[in-house]
């Protein structure tokens, strides 16, 4: 084996040094000649092995639960809507609008809330954020909207009050109920009122809007699945859409009920009782009280008062401006200047002075701050998520509407 002398090694060393220099050198130019496309770096995004490691993102429940109602509104048209008229002509009472299913409206998204969720109204009401309200008005299974006009108080001043509450927290939810609804049907004075729908609205969200059943409860029903099925005849069995179904049983997508299977249904129909004065929509179940909420209504009286039927639902709505509107322009369903919202619940009158009246509605607004006011052209205007849940509710030919002074 061959020795080197200490002056040799030195000799090989600086040679081989500047070799190095020069290979380092040429390497940096490559580098600054070729950019991000040579050598991504993390401000360019995660490099292949980062994206590895990182597992999908879990996609939202409420995007999941819009692609369900997507699928189920596809397959599943409730017969009411389906029946509905192309277009719905003003009435010569005027009213705010006459609508039109949107076109294609079988594949497009809505512009805004569901069903009504009750984390909806964590939202600022009225507002439509695209994406979180997309989602939601999608859902399959919405959860009410807490009644806004009659919020949850205080333990009740009234005796009476405290009585029958009392039994519901011992464990008489349908006493309880039946007797804090004959006081409400009885009752003059406007604070034991406010009172007795609080009750009354605590004890729905558990006896009806619940999974919970109550074997003696006269309001609802358990229904078992045959073979062959359908939710929406089912609803239509109950004198309710599928809608308020799928809300009461936690069920996501209406195509996956089983022969079989039995679920909570009400025994419908529901209706509609409108205070002007107040302002006030009531929702009851038959003759039991549910909830409140607050509307918007006609400016100088624009709301003629009677008995109304349902008459149609719509999701998403055109915007057919009436004879009497300043602005002659028609509206699509997405467009931010709908003032129609997200659904639209078409009237007919029946009796007293709505005898005949057409073209009229309840609907969503994009003019929050007009709810609790006389400021639209006859139309009954509701909160967004609040009218999503009671478009839920009424069934075309069966729901009532009253409105009175």
């Amino acid at each position: 084996m061959r020795t080197f002398s200490r002056r040799r090694r030195m000799r090989f060393a600086g040679p081989l040094a500047g070799a190095g220099i020069v290979a380092a050198a040429a390497t940096g130019w490559f580098w600054y000649a070729n950019g991000a496309d040579a050598a991504p770096s993390r401000d360019d995004g995660p490099g292949v092995s980062e994206l590895a490691s990182h597992s999908p993102a879990p996609v939202p429940e409420v995007v999941l639960r819009g692609a369900a109602r997507a699928k189920e509104r596809d397959a599943v048209p409730s017969a009411p809507d389906a029946a509905a008229p192309a277009t719905s002509a003003l009435g010569a009472g005027g009213g705010e609008a006459s609508l039109a299913p949107r076109a294609g409206s079988a594949g497009a998204r809505p512009r805004g809330s569901l069903g009504a969720p009750a984390s909806v109204r964590g939202l600022d009401e009225g507002d439509d954020p695209p994406a979180l309200q997309v989602a939601l008005e999608e859902t399959t299974a919405a959860k009410p909207a807490p009644a806004q006009a009659d919020a949850p108080r205080p333990p009740a001043a009234n005796g009476r009050v405290a009585a029958a509450s009392k039994r519901f927290e011992g464990g008489d939810a349908i006493g309880a109920r039946a007797e804090l609804n004959r006081m409400l049907s009885m009752s003059t004075a406007p604070a034991e009122q406010r009172e007795l729908r609080a009750a009354l609205a605590r004890i729905a969200d558990e006896t009806l809007f619940s999974e919970r059943r109550y074997n003696n409860d006269p309001l609802t029903d358990l229904y078992t699945i045959e073979s062959g099925d359908l939710l929406v005849r089912v609803g239509a069995k109950f004198d309710v859409p599928h809608d308020i179904l799928m809300t009461m049983n936690n069920i996501r997508d209406a195509r996956a009920i089983r022969a079989g299977q039995r679920i909570k249904v009400p025994r419908g129909p529901f209706h509609l009782r409108i205070s002007k004065s107040e302002f006030r929509m009531d929702v009851y179940l038959q003759d039991t009280y549910v909830r409140s909420y607050p509307v918007g209504l006609g400016a100088e009286q624009g709301t003629p008062e009677g008995t109304w039927t349902v008459k149609e639902r719509l999701e998403n709505p055109t915007y057919f401006p009436p004879a009497s509107a300043a602005a002659k322009r028609i509206i699509a369903p997405n467009d931010p200047a709908n003032p129609l919202g997200e659904r639209w619940i078409g009237l007919k009158g029946i009796a007293g002075g709505a005898v005949g009246r057409e073209g009229y509605g309840i609907h969503g607004t994009i003019e929050p701050q007009s709810i609790g006011k006389a400021a639209s052209l006859g139309c009954v205007r509701m909160h967004n998520p609040d009218v999503a849940f009671v478009y839920a509710l009424v069934a075309p030919g069966k729901s009532h509407v009253t409105i009175v002074p």
